[in-house]
């Protein structure tokens, strides 16, 4: 039979280990009260720009003769098609966005300058 000092050790480790889970789930639901305002003000924003669209068939000749730019990568999405091309010398890049519905191409952005990211390869 248990001694009162061995059962008083094991009151005292039972309570601690009750008062840590509850330390431990007031601090996840203060973490949670915190973050919440966070949470509510992402929301999507609206940007306003220009984008420049054409007829599908037109759009990757003009980006090739204007830009001198080549497609590296093809993606596809649920209705639409995309493509970035680049020029590695002049280091310019499109994102063009096709519709798979309609003959049209739409020119999502452009910019000077890139880097590659390969899995395992250090830059």
């Amino acid at each position: 039979m248990p001694n009162s000092l061995t059962l008083t050790m094991y009151k005292m480790a039972t309570l601690g280990s009750i008062l840590n889970i509850k330390r431990n789930t007031m601090r996840n639901i203060l973490l949670g009260v915190l973050l919440l305002p966070a949470l509510a003000m992402a929301e999507p924003v609206k940007v306003d720009k220009v984008i420049v669209c054409d007829n599908a068939s037109e759009m990757l000749p003009f980006i090739a003769e204007k830009y001198g730019e080549k497609p590296i990568w093809f993606g596809n999405s649920n209705d639409s098609k995309f493509t970035i091309t680049m020029n590695e010398e002049t280091q310019t890049w499109s994102i063009i966005q096709f519709s798979t519905e309609k003959n049209i191409a739409c020119l999502i952005d452009s910019g000077e300058g890139f880097k590659f990211k390969i899995p395992g390869v250090s830059i």
